[in-house]
């Protein structure tokens, strides 16, 4: 036992040194790693926080044995994540964050900067960027829009966050940014993120995006007053199949000016809050609209809210579940709330003044919330198009091109007898010649600018003869654009147009596209009208008639013809109208068009100049009034001439 004793007591004095060593080399190891981390944090970030101060004659840092920059004349790259604080004044100075460098953090303090060769700050590839504004910044780009296609740092925005790239906002500063020297405010290429905290206040102007970005962007404080074409933008490139195009607005306020759309996503556009000031062509507009709550003041030219075919990404859908919206309409062809889906209304208090309320094209439901049309409550949605139904003017003529159904009549009973499932008068337009329209290569413009409208050789007509109430702004826009022809003059404006008509106006539209005069020496191949236009047309490859040797002048023109004819115009003065037809949300008589027609149906349904009937028709076969052609000609003008 004495013996068994021992050799227990001395096991265990063995046990107790191996267990002290063990302890000893852990703790050792625990050190020297507590140690050589520390040092890597020293390594990594104790020399990268520094203060850059810009000034014409170079760059001066406060630390000059910082690292994590590079410094070229006026030009400051920064390739390692850390803080810095950049101030001064610099009229050509450039701030540029080096491809897939992240953990980025410049504090703009008081700075102003602008440059004509460059973006004054640059956020290449893979980046991630955090920008806090202090005090007042003023960033200006003056770059050369046509060096675009030459000039290999040609960046066109003030700040420029390249594909997939992230940048955050935040602060509490001014952010003064002008784009309109050259194209963009704030903008985000392919799978870009932009996402906006604290409250800066950002004054944007620009010559296109105000604030945009392809990917995303999330928008949850600050105050943005905005002018641009487009203000605040998510819209990829139509080969851009990466990017999300959704657009969130949690909060904030918003002062936009806009020519074309002041809010726009491709795919989702979610409103949860926000105070709203919006003039322009287009308040909102995204394939899926959703407005849970926020106060808005939409004072619209075109629509004041609009879902249409952008992406296959979400069902075209306009939905409001709270708020308190107002929308101010203008006259003629325009709509307070277009969906080309659906439009369901379940809280919130809406009020709209204007000629047509709501236009959707496959259901529409109203289940709770407030609604006011010009004054008085309506407890139901009902599909009105450019004045009529609740609004005046006519209603029920079968010649309305948009809206038939009106007084209950189905639309499919507008085609023109005996057109049904036959050529007829049908156009054969040049893509019946093997031709792809979205390859179409335009002529050249001659050095003329569109944005001069001198419509050469047109004239205005004031000879107008009878017209409906709800057509009277419209017909009066054509004139004024001197779209309408001098044949019609003194003529029913609310009478179907035939083929030859529609040459005369299809004309003009190109003139005013092109700016200018077009004149033909080629022959005339057809056999059943000498008319200059159709001549005209024919030489440019707007129409090739219904055959060799015929034009059939005196047909009426379907809404498929019409849309043939005004796409190829619109090609031939030089606009792309290229569209993607697998990515468009179909109509349900897509099988009544013709291969040559539906390029051109879905291009101006896209760009919501021809829209459908409703019950998501386009009725191929309807056909169109006088009236309806000239205001869609002056509405195309709109679009494309700036």
């Amino acid at each position: 036992m004495k013996i068994h004793n021992n050799e227990q007591e001395g096991g265990n004095k063995m046990n107790e040194k191996t267990i002290d060593m063990k302890v000893t080399i852990f703790m050792t190891i625990l050190v020297i790693m507590l140690v050589f981390a520390i040092g890597m944090i020293n390594i990594s970030f104790a020399n990268n926080t520094n203060t850059f101060t810009f000034s014409n004659d170079g760059i001066v840092v406060s630390d000059e044995s910082g690292s994590g920059y590079k410094i070229e004349g006026t030009s400051l790259t920064i390739n390692e994540s850390g803080t810095y604080t950049i101030t001064g004044s610099c009229s050509e100075g450039n701030i540029k964050v080096k491809k897939e460098t992240t953990g980025v953090t410049l504090v703009l303090k008081n700075l102003t900067l602008s440059s004509s060769t460059t973006a004054p700050i640059s956020l290449n590839k893979s980046t991630d960027t955090t920008i806090e504004v202090v005090g007042t910044v003023n960033l200006t780009d003056n770059e050369d829009v046509a060096q675009e296609d030459t000039s290999e740092d040609f960046e066109g925005a003030c700040i420029k966050v390249k594909s997939g790239a992230t940048l955050s906002i935040k602060g509490t500063g001014t952010l003064n940014v002008d784009g309109t020297a050259c194209k963009n405010g704030i903008k985000g290429a392919a799978t870009s993120k932009i996402t906006v905290d604290g409250n800066v206040t950002f004054n944007i102007k620009a010559a296109n995006n105000g604030l945009a970005a392809d990917g995303s962007m999330i928008l949850n404080s600050g105050t943005f007053n905005v002018e641009a074409e487009d203000a605040i933008k998510c819209d990829p490139d139509d080969d851009d199949t990466e990017s999300l195009g959704d657009l969130t607005i949690n909060g904030g306020t918003y002062n936009i000016k806009a020519s074309s759309d002041g809010i726009r996503a491709n795919g989702k556009l979610e409103i949860n809050n926000g105070t709203f000031d919006i003039t322009a062509g287009e308040g909102l507009e995204a394939t899926y609209v959703l407005i849970n709550d926020g106060k808005f003041v939409i004072n619209s030219s075109d629509d004041g809210i609009n879902a249409s075919n952008k992406s296959t990404r979400y069902s075209v859908k306009t939905e409001i579940n709270g708020g308190d919206i107002t929308i101010n309409m203008g006259r003629g062809d325009t709509d307070a709330i277009d969906s080309n889906g659906d439009l369901v209304i379940n809280g919130g208090t809406l009020n709209i003044t204007g000629q047509s309320a709501f236009d959707y094209e496959k259901k529409a439901e109203l289940n709770g919330g407030k609604v006011i049309v010009n004054g008085s409550e309506v407890t139901s949605i009902s599909n009105q198009f450019m004045g009529r139904g609740n609004f005046g003017g006519q209603n029920g003529n079968q010649g309305q091109m948009m809206r038939p159904g009106m007084d209950g009549q189905n639309a499919n009973d507008m085609f023109q007898k005996g057109m049904k499932g036959q050529n007829g008068g049908r156009m054969v337009p040049p893509e019946m010649n093997g031709q792809d329209m979205g390859q179409m290569m335009p002529p050249e413009m001659n050095g003329q600018g569109k944005d001069k409208m001198m419509f050469n050789g047109n004239r205005q007509s004031n000879n107008l003869g009878k017209m409906s109430d709800w057509a009277t702004e419209g017909v009066n826009k054509a004139s004024e654009m001197q779209l309408i022809p001098k044949s019609f003059d003194n003529t029913d404006l609310t009478s179907n147009i035939t083929r030859e008509e529609f040459a005369h106006i299809v004309m003009r539209l190109y003139e005013a596209l092109t700016n200018e005069k077009y004149e033909t020496s080629k022959e005339n191949p057809f056999n059943d009208t000498t008319d200059i236009d159709v001549i005209k047309a024919y030489s440019l490859g707007i129409t090739s008639g219904t055959s060799s040797n015929t034009f059939s002048p005196k047909n009426l023109i379907t809404r498929e013809e019409m849309a043939t004819m005004m796409t190829n115009a619109i090609n031939k003065a030089g606009i792309d109208t290229t569209v993607d037809i697998g990515k468009v949300s179909k109509f349900s008589d897509d099988s009544n068009m013709h291969d040559w027609g539906k390029k051109p149906v879905y291009f101006m349904s896209s760009k919501d100049i021809i829209k459908g009937v409703g019950n998501n028709t386009f009725d191929v076969n309807g056909n169109a009034t006088k009236e309806q052609a000239l205001i869609i000609s002056a509405k195309t003008v709109e679009k494309f001439v700036k």
